[in-house]
Protein backbone atom coordinates (compact mmCIF):
# COMPACT_ATOMS: atom_id res chain seq x y z
CA UNK A 1 0.00 0.00 0.00
CA UNK A 2 1.31 3.47 -0.91
CA UNK A 3 2.14 5.61 2.16
CA UNK A 4 -0.23 8.54 2.44
CA UNK A 5 2.50 11.17 2.20
CA UNK A 6 3.72 9.72 -1.11
CA UNK A 7 0.28 9.84 -2.72
CA UNK A 8 0.68 13.47 -3.93
CA UNK A 9 3.77 12.57 -5.96
CA UNK A 10 2.30 9.39 -7.43
CA UNK A 11 -1.01 11.11 -8.15
CA UNK A 12 0.77 14.00 -9.87
CA UNK A 13 2.95 11.69 -11.95
CA UNK A 14 -0.03 9.56 -12.98
CA UNK A 15 -2.01 12.67 -13.92
CA UNK A 16 0.93 13.95 -15.98
CA UNK A 17 1.18 10.64 -17.84
CA UNK A 18 -2.55 10.68 -18.60
CA UNK A 19 -2.34 14.30 -19.76
CA UNK A 20 0.58 13.45 -22.03
CA UNK A 21 -1.41 10.53 -23.43
CA UNK A 22 -4.24 12.93 -24.28
CA UNK A 23 -1.84 15.46 -25.78
CA UNK A 24 -0.34 12.90 -28.15
CA UNK A 25 -3.75 11.49 -29.06
CA UNK A 26 -5.13 14.93 -29.87
CA UNK A 27 -2.00 15.67 -31.90
CA UNK A 28 -3.13 12.95 -34.31
CA UNK A 29 -6.91 12.96 -33.91
CA UNK A 30 -7.52 16.68 -34.46
CA UNK A 31 -5.53 16.99 -37.72
CA UNK A 32 -7.17 13.75 -38.90
CA UNK A 33 -10.59 15.22 -38.14
CA UNK A 34 -9.69 18.27 -40.24
CA UNK A 35 -8.47 16.04 -43.08
CA UNK A 36 -11.60 13.89 -43.24
CA UNK A 37 -13.83 16.95 -42.85
CA UNK A 38 -12.19 19.30 -45.35
CA UNK A 39 -9.99 17.04 -47.48
CA UNK A 40 -7.33 19.76 -47.32
CA UNK A 41 -3.77 18.73 -46.50
CA UNK A 42 -2.84 22.39 -45.94
CA UNK A 43 -5.60 22.87 -43.35
CA UNK A 44 -4.60 19.60 -41.72
CA UNK A 45 -1.07 20.89 -41.23
CA UNK A 46 -2.36 24.22 -39.95
CA UNK A 47 -4.55 22.43 -37.40
CA UNK A 48 -1.54 20.61 -36.00
CA UNK A 49 0.41 23.84 -35.86
CA UNK A 50 -2.49 25.72 -34.24
CA UNK A 51 -2.53 23.17 -31.44
CA UNK A 52 1.16 22.56 -30.78
CA UNK A 53 2.59 26.07 -31.27
CA UNK A 54 0.60 27.62 -28.38
CA UNK A 55 1.43 24.55 -26.26
CA UNK A 56 5.18 25.04 -26.77
CA UNK A 57 5.05 28.81 -26.34
CA UNK A 58 2.95 28.57 -23.17
CA UNK A 59 5.40 26.11 -21.66
CA UNK A 60 8.24 28.52 -22.37
CA UNK A 61 6.71 31.77 -21.12
CA UNK A 62 4.04 30.89 -18.54
CA UNK A 63 6.41 30.34 -15.60
CA UNK A 64 5.77 33.71 -13.88
CA UNK A 65 2.03 33.39 -14.45
CA UNK A 66 1.71 29.92 -12.93
CA UNK A 67 3.93 30.95 -10.02
CA UNK A 68 1.59 33.80 -9.22
CA UNK A 69 -1.59 31.82 -9.85
CA UNK A 70 -0.31 28.82 -7.90
CA UNK A 71 1.27 25.63 -9.23
CA UNK A 72 -1.44 23.23 -8.09
CA UNK A 73 -4.23 25.56 -9.19
CA UNK A 74 -2.54 26.03 -12.58
CA UNK A 75 -2.30 22.26 -13.11
CA UNK A 76 -5.92 21.65 -12.17
CA UNK A 77 -7.33 24.67 -14.00
CA UNK A 78 -5.22 24.15 -17.13
CA UNK A 79 -6.20 20.51 -17.53
CA UNK A 80 -9.85 21.23 -16.72
CA UNK A 81 -9.95 24.08 -19.24
CA UNK A 82 -8.33 21.85 -21.86
CA UNK A 83 -11.02 19.23 -21.21
CA UNK A 84 -13.72 21.83 -21.85
CA UNK A 85 -12.22 23.36 -24.98
CA UNK A 86 -11.31 20.00 -26.53
CA UNK A 87 -14.69 18.57 -25.56
CA UNK A 88 -16.48 21.36 -27.41
CA UNK A 89 -14.93 20.17 -30.70
CA UNK A 90 -16.79 16.82 -31.00
CA UNK A 91 -19.93 18.47 -29.60
CA UNK A 92 -19.94 21.09 -32.36
CA UNK A 93 -19.07 18.43 -34.92
CA UNK A 94 -22.06 16.33 -33.86
CA UNK A 95 -24.30 19.37 -34.22
CA UNK A 96 -22.91 20.16 -37.67
CA UNK A 97 -21.70 23.54 -36.37
CA UNK A 98 -17.92 23.06 -36.37
CA UNK A 99 -16.29 25.60 -38.66
CA UNK A 100 -12.59 25.45 -39.45
CA UNK A 101 -12.07 28.85 -37.80
CA UNK A 102 -13.76 27.73 -34.58
CA UNK A 103 -11.70 24.54 -34.60
CA UNK A 104 -8.45 26.48 -34.90
CA UNK A 105 -9.41 28.79 -32.04
CA UNK A 106 -10.45 25.90 -29.78
CA UNK A 107 -7.30 23.86 -30.37
CA UNK A 108 -5.07 26.94 -29.94
CA UNK A 109 -6.63 27.83 -26.59
CA UNK A 110 -6.56 24.19 -25.48
CA UNK A 111 -2.89 23.94 -26.43
CA UNK A 112 -2.04 27.10 -24.51
CA UNK A 113 -3.76 26.04 -21.28
CA UNK A 114 -2.23 22.57 -21.49
CA UNK A 115 1.19 24.12 -21.95
CA UNK A 116 0.70 26.24 -18.84
CA UNK A 117 -0.50 23.21 -16.88
CA UNK A 118 2.54 21.18 -17.92
CA UNK A 119 4.82 24.11 -17.07
CA UNK A 120 3.40 24.04 -13.54
CA UNK A 121 3.89 20.28 -13.26
CA UNK A 122 7.70 20.37 -13.44
CA UNK A 123 8.27 22.42 -10.25
CA UNK A 124 5.53 20.46 -8.47
CA UNK A 125 7.43 17.19 -8.85
CA UNK A 126 10.30 18.04 -6.45
CA UNK A 127 7.87 19.67 -4.02
CA UNK A 128 5.61 16.64 -3.79
CA UNK A 129 8.71 14.44 -3.63
CA UNK A 130 10.00 16.43 -0.67
CA UNK A 131 6.58 16.23 0.99
CA UNK A 132 6.63 12.44 0.68
CA UNK A 133 10.29 11.95 1.53
CA UNK A 134 11.11 10.64 -1.95
CA UNK A 135 14.57 11.38 -3.40
CA UNK A 136 14.56 13.89 -6.26
CA UNK A 137 16.28 11.43 -8.57
CA UNK A 138 13.55 8.85 -8.11
CA UNK A 139 10.81 11.44 -8.51
CA UNK A 140 12.37 12.74 -11.72
CA UNK A 141 12.66 9.18 -12.99
CA UNK A 142 9.00 8.46 -12.26
CA UNK A 143 7.96 11.66 -14.02
CA UNK A 144 10.08 10.79 -17.03
CA UNK A 145 8.56 7.29 -17.20
CA UNK A 146 5.06 8.77 -17.06
CA UNK A 147 5.88 11.22 -19.85
CA UNK A 148 7.51 8.61 -22.08
CA UNK A 149 4.71 6.10 -21.49
CA UNK A 150 2.09 8.68 -22.47
CA UNK A 151 4.06 9.64 -25.56
CA UNK A 152 4.73 6.01 -26.53
CA UNK A 153 1.10 4.91 -26.14
CA UNK A 154 -0.62 8.06 -27.39
CA UNK A 155 -0.09 7.84 -31.14
CA UNK A 156 -0.74 4.10 -31.64
CA UNK A 157 -3.76 4.22 -29.34
CA UNK A 158 -5.15 7.21 -31.23
CA UNK A 159 -4.58 5.41 -34.53
CA UNK A 160 -6.44 2.30 -33.38
CA UNK A 161 -9.33 4.30 -31.93
CA UNK A 162 -9.62 6.45 -35.05
CA UNK A 163 -9.89 3.30 -37.16
CA UNK A 164 -12.47 1.77 -34.82
CA UNK A 165 -14.56 4.74 -33.67
CA UNK A 166 -13.59 7.74 -35.80
CA UNK A 167 -11.67 10.94 -35.11
CA UNK A 168 -14.49 12.83 -33.29
CA UNK A 169 -14.76 10.04 -30.72
CA UNK A 170 -11.00 10.09 -30.17
CA UNK A 171 -11.10 13.85 -29.62
CA UNK A 172 -13.79 13.24 -26.99
CA UNK A 173 -11.53 10.65 -25.34
CA UNK A 174 -8.76 13.27 -25.35
CA UNK A 175 -11.04 15.64 -23.45
CA UNK A 176 -11.75 12.91 -20.91
CA UNK A 177 -8.02 12.33 -20.30
CA UNK A 178 -7.53 16.01 -19.45
CA UNK A 179 -10.54 15.95 -17.12
CA UNK A 180 -9.19 12.85 -15.38
CA UNK A 181 -5.78 14.50 -14.97
CA UNK A 182 -7.40 17.58 -13.40
CA UNK A 183 -9.46 15.46 -10.99
CA UNK A 184 -6.45 13.35 -10.01
CA UNK A 185 -4.36 16.39 -9.13
CA UNK A 186 -7.22 18.03 -7.26
CA UNK A 187 -7.85 14.87 -5.25
CA UNK A 188 -4.31 13.59 -4.67
CA UNK A 189 -2.21 16.75 -4.30
CA UNK A 190 -3.10 18.85 -1.24
CA UNK A 191 -2.03 22.47 -1.03
CA UNK A 192 0.36 21.58 1.80
CA UNK A 193 2.33 19.29 -0.51
CA UNK A 194 2.93 22.11 -3.00
CA UNK A 195 4.52 24.31 -0.34
CA UNK A 196 7.16 21.81 0.73
CA UNK A 197 10.83 22.64 0.29
CA UNK A 198 12.18 21.87 -3.15
CA UNK A 199 15.00 19.75 -1.75
CA UNK A 200 13.73 16.20 -1.52
CA UNK A 201 15.01 13.64 0.90
CA UNK A 202 18.37 12.15 0.15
Amino acid sequence: MIPRKKLPLYGLVLAYGISQLGTLMSGLAIPWLVLVTTGSAARTGLAGFAEMAPYVVAQAISGPVVDRFGLRRSCVTGNAAAAVFVGVIPALYALGALSIGALFVLVAVAGAVRGAADAATSPLVPRTASFGGVPNERAAGLNSVAQRTGMLAGLPLAGVLIAVAGAPTVVLVDAVTFAVAALLIAAAVPASATKADDGAAA
